[in-house]
């Protein structure tokens, strides 16, 4: 799993920002995921979850789950952590 842009850099004036998690797998046939996202508190992401089945049987499979986060109004400037 990665995420793309990274660093997610967001202009402190932006009420909103998307970014993508990108998925790589290997399975006998198909392998089940589910993407969470964990954001500070008063932001929003959605889809706050995500699931997709990689459709692997048995070579690498890859998706991308795009993410739209809603952010806190007034948030400071710095460093805030999703996950």
């Amino acid at each position: 799993m990665s995420v793309r842009p990274s660093p997610l850099v967001i202009p402190t004036r932006s009420t909103s920002s998307r970014f993508v998690v990108d998925l790589l797998g290997r399975a006998q046939k198909s392998l089940p995921t589910t993407v969470t996202v964990d954001v500070p508190q008063g932001w929003t992401a959605k889809p706050a979850s995500s699931q997709t089945v990689l459709k692997s049987n048995g070579v690498p499979a890859s998706a991308a789950v795009p993410v739209t986060l809603g952010l806190l109004a007034g948030a400071a400037a710095g460093d805030h952590r999703s996950s």
